[in-house]
């Protein structure tokens, strides 16, 4: 579909460096967390709570996991990994379960600590938001430290947190939510401005139409398909998946992702060194121009979507 440098519209499949394109549907295969959350705060009256519950732990997973797919990607396709193409699979793919694994097991035990922390050491509401933040960081770094993930360890850690019980009365999982949810808000809006302050306008025309035409086949084909496919094995109705189908949204997840897919672009195998500078300028300004047009379309009528399926007439729906 892209030319080789993406900067305009072919016919065909092989024109785009397969590696390249990969890096570009790792980025954009997180559905953001924040702002799902955000969204679904203005129609949470039109909504069941359990299909809202499914939607925001659908978008919360989805960043660990995404993070993790564009290191798994970024190992198999650059110059870093062993020489045989078997084993540079193989060590990935032990590398990809270790980083999980580890990740996993840190995240809980940091739980645990966390819970006895909040217990002991919180007096007043306001200090809930400096011991979650330490707690997300002690999580992230011993993770790093011991050859796992840091971002999974960290959602670990605040998946139990968010489900432990606790004998402080101030601490609720509701208070450390909306403690947190402020923090949450200003780093994604400092990524955003981060990528903005990098970027020049004219730098993502080359890239609108391959971006237009991505953002249109997520939104429109690929999300729904996907989710309307499996929904004979869904205990939701239709208009339950039709809701979920359109809840896709990309935010500062896929931007940040973006900062270090331009960095490995230069390190894959087999791209001809002129038409990298051109590949990096267009392949962050595909990520950009699908992140902001879904944000446009999908964030603004979502709302609606919500009110005209009439999700809200009665209880939670099953099948």
């Amino acid at each position: 579909m892209a030319s080789p440098d993406a900067a305009g519209i072919e016919l065909g499949f092989r024109q785009v460096p397969l590696a390249v394109a990969m890096l570009i549907a790792a980025c954009l295969g997180s559905t953001d967390a924040g702002a799902t959350m955000n969204v679904l705060q203005l129609v949470e009256r039109a909504i069941p709570r359990r299909l809202a519950a499914l939607v925001q732990f659908e978008s919360s997973v989805n960043d660990p996991t995404g993070i993790l797919f564009l290191g798994l990607v970024i190992g198999l396709t650059t110059l870093e990994g062993a020489s045989g193409g078997q084993q540079v699979v193989v060590e990935q793919l032990q590398t990809f379960l270790q980083k999980i694994g580890s990740g996993l097991l840190i995240g809980v035990c940091v739980s645990y600590l966390g819970r006895f922390s909040l217990n002991r050491l919180v007096r007043e509401s306001n200090q809930l938001l400096i011991l979650g933040i330490a707690i997300s960081l002690i999580s992230y770094g011993v993770a790093e430290l011991m050859g796992g993930s840091g971002f999974i360890s960290a959602y670990v850690a605040g998946l139990m947190l968010r489900n432990h019980t606790y004998s402080n009365e101030r601490i609720t999982p509701e208070a450390l939510q909306q403690t947190l949810l402020p923090f949450n808000n200003m780093t994604e809006i400092t990524v955003f401005l981060i990528f903005g302050l990098s970027v020049h306008p004219l730098e993502l025309l080359p890239a609108l139409p391959e971006g237009i035409i991505v953002a249109l086949a997520m939104m429109l084909v690929a999300r729904p398909v996907s989710v309307l496919l499996l929904q004979r094995f869904s205990p939701f109705t239709w208009r339950d998946s039709l809701l979920v189908s359109w809840c896709g949204l990309r935010g500062a997840v896929p931007l940040a992702l973006s900062f270090e897919m331009v960095d490995a672009i230069p390190r894959v195998r087999g791209i001809d060194p002129a038409a990298v500078p051109s590949l990096v300028q267009n392949a962050g300004g595909i990520v950009f121009c699908v992140v902001v047009i879904n944000l446009l379309v999908q964030g603004l009528t979502l709302p609606h979507v919500a009110r005209w399926l009439r999700l809200s007439d009665g209880e939670p729906s099953a099948a």
